[in-house]
């Protein structure tokens, strides 16, 4: 990994990592905080991957606060993932678990049912930090299933003039596969914008947009800091937000309510752990049938792209940012370098950097 005079969006100079590099380095970190290998392997891969398809926010910027809350104890270090079925659900304890280590099992033990029963629902409590949405839903893209995931988060979202958030920002995300094609992947926080963005401003010294958040009078603020201590505004601008409220209120029943997850406490670093969440898992040959699934999909796209006048889709410029950083490398930010290597002394773990080389 070297510097390089190439200029990330914010202007700021940025060094590069690649795949396997990262790979290595984000396991052995983990494991040198007290993961289990197999448990280290599934987190880093899920981080990597989601650096890889650029939602740089939620990929191995992450990891600091992954490996502080292991350490402090809010997350567990080897996780004992239960899972019980019940009807055509699946209930899941994650038992404090990292996010990807408690979905690699949730979309194994779905697949494993699907052939069966079609459709799997599942219900999650107490897992930890979820971070992109769209990478645990492309686990199941990629097997050739259907999969729709939400996540509770702790109160971060208001209407402007609320006196405090009011409710999650409560991500969703939903994939499916694409016959010949890379698969749909569409993934978004209920927020105007993910808190996550709002967490990096702050990091990097930078004002936000206006219409991103309010301060804690209920004010509409670019501060990035006083943002973080009002609340998020949600989505749906020409509505008044009340879109993304609503949307929001659906997701608290699926993934709050129905899974039995109190409200968690948000660590203002951007992680939180203690979360609930839904999945719904579809096996299209089963509820279909493999060839009218593939044949409908691609004809609406085909519809799409004749409106749009190009044959981009959710999910399709990702898969292609994956493919040009597996090749270039993955930014990253200077000021998450010199993170990382701090961190890196602290676990005494060799860091791929570019003064270890």
């Amino acid at each position: 990994m070297s510097r390089s005079a190439a200029e990330g969006n914010t202007g700021m100079p940025r060094s590069y990592i690649t795949a396997s590099q990262a790979l290595a380095w984000a396991s052995a970190v983990l494991v040198a905080a007290g993961v289990e290998s197999g448990q280290a392997a599934d987190t880093a891969l899920a981080l990597v991957r989601t650096s890889l398809r650029g939602i740089d926010t939620h990929g191995l910027t992450r990891l600091p606060g992954y490996v502080a809350q292991l350490r402090g104890g809010a997350l567990s270090r080897n996780a004992n993932v239960g899972i019980v079925p019940c009807g055509a659900s699946l209930l899941v304890d994650g038992d404090l678990g990292l996010a990807p280590v408690v979905m690699a099992r949730v979309v194994d033990a779905a697949i494993e049912r699907l052939p069966k029963q079609g459709v799997v629902s599942v219900f999650i409590r107490r897992a930890g930090h979820f971070g992109c949405l769209g990478t645990h839903a492309l686990r199941a893209a990629e097997a050739g299933y259907v999969m729709l995931l939400c996540q509770q988060t702790p109160a971060i979202m208001a209407l402007p003039d609320a006196r405090g958030p009011a409710i999650g920002n409560n991500p969703i995300a939903m994939a499916f596969p694409i016959a010949g094609r890379a698969p749909f992947v569409f993934d978004m926080a209920l927020s105007a914008v993910a808190r996550g963005r709002v967490v990096a401003a702050v990091r990097d010294d930078e004002s936000i947009p206006d219409g991103w958040a309010i301060d804690s009078e209920g004010v509409p603020t670019s501060n990035a800091v006083a943002a973080l201590a009002g609340a998020m505004l949600p989505f749906g601008g020409a509505s008044g937000g009340h879109k993304g409220i609503g949307l929001a209120m659906i997701v608290q029943l699926l993934a709050g309510s129905l899974a039995g997850a109190a409200q968690a406490n948000l660590d203002r670093g951007g992680s939180v752990a203690g979360v609930g969440a839904f999945a719904l898992l579809i096996d299209p040959s089963v509820v279909v049938g493999r060839s009218t699934f593939d044949a409908d999909v691609a004809a609406w796209l085909v519809t799409y792209a004749d409106a749009v006048g190009n044959d981009r889709y959710p999910g399709s410029a990702s898969a292609q940012k994956e493919v040009a950083r597996h090749r270039g490398g993955i930014p990253i930010s200077f000021v998450d370098l010199d993170a990382w290597k701090a961190m890196s002394t602290e676990l005494n773990v060799p860091f791929f950097g570019d003064d270890s080389e």
